[in-house]
């Protein structure tokens, strides 16, 4: 955890979960998601305003359908890169999370720059497999081309 703690000092960079300890069913499960496969270097100010919205409304799709999956995930994009600490850890330009809920026929992904700001986009999962080189097998292509307007309390 040296490296985590480390990252931690680092502004306006700091480690964040992935997936929230907050979602997690027991205390095991809860101790688990402080692998530092779980963390990302996120802005702060994101993490704890915008961010942490986000996650509470697709917390809420996942408790009003029960077969609700989310992949949450770090996004670089550019040339240069920022990195933090002494091993050089690559900060991710964008933050995602991909919602696909089966018995809603529905699937979507929600896109926030990695910068203290109140805007993020709704894309297409396509669109997001597109930007990221990242390809979510698991969701039908005809659920794909999905964007609802919005999130609820975002």
């Amino acid at each position: 955890m040296k490296y985590a703690k480390n990252c931690m000092s680092m502004k306006p960079n700091r480690v964040f979960h992935m997936s929230p300890a907050g979602n997690r069913w027991n205390q095991e499960a809860m101790a688990q998601s402080f692998s530092l496969a779980n963390v990302v270097p996120q802005n702060r100010e994101n993490n704890q305003r915008l961010w942490a919205r986000i996650e509470t409304s697709v917390r809420r799709i996942a408790v009003s359908y029960d077969d609700t999956y989310v992949v949450t995930g770090p996004i670089f994009n550019g040339q240069q890169l920022q990195t933090i600490g002494p091993t050089r850890v690559f900060v991710p330009t964008q933050l995602f999370k991909v919602v696909y809920v089966p018995s809603r026929q529905m699937a979507f992904a929600v896109v926030v720059d990695n910068v203290s700001t109140n805007r993020y986009d709704i894309r297409t999962v396509h669109e997001l497999e597109a930007a990221s080189g990242i390809r979510f097998p698991g969701i039908p292509e005809n659920l794909k081309d999905q964007r609802p307007g919005g999130l609820k309390g975002v």
